[in-house]
């Protein structure tokens, strides 16, 4: 008995992992995890003059499979397999096809960096020391 119910856990837990990463595709986060690990390492190697041999061992220890497991263990924790059913239905449809549209996904991200360079460049500001105060002449 134990083992059929390791086995059904095992078979659940497989069937909810596949409507998650079919979630992740569907809406395109699956690409865009992908795209900023992969630009992630780059830096790495560019910034801080990795070799190229190094970045290897660390994509293989901490790259994109890793990073994937990683989203796709939190999304399975929180939600049920009917839940996941549901949220992957909804991006099916037509209305959610529109919520995952690139154009209207990449505009919020350009919208999302432009509003932290802002507050960056405020933050920055904010630091410089403050100018004395002015007396006022009382003639």
């Amino acid at each position: 008995f134990r083992r059929n119910r390791r086995h059904n856990s095992s078979r659940i837990m497989n069937k909810k992992r596949y409507f998650v990463e079919q979630l992740l595709k569907t809406t395109k986060e699956w690409e865009a995890y992908l795209t900023a690990v992969n630009a992630t390492l780059q830096v790495l190697h560019l910034r801080y003059n990795i070799p190229p041999e190094e970045i290897k061992d660390i994509r293989e220890t901490l790259g994109f499979q890793y990073y994937i497991d990683h989203i796709i263990d939190t999304y399975m924790k929180y939600l049920s397999e009917d839940d996941l059913k549901q949220i992957l239905d909804f991006y099916q449809s037509p209305i959610g096809k529109k919520m995952a549209n690139e154009q209207l996904l990449f505009e919020l991200a350009r919208f999302n960096k432009s509003w932290a360079e802002e507050v960056n460049t405020l933050c920055k500001n904010h630091n410089k020391p403050a100018s004395p105060p002015q007396s006022e002449s009382l003639n």
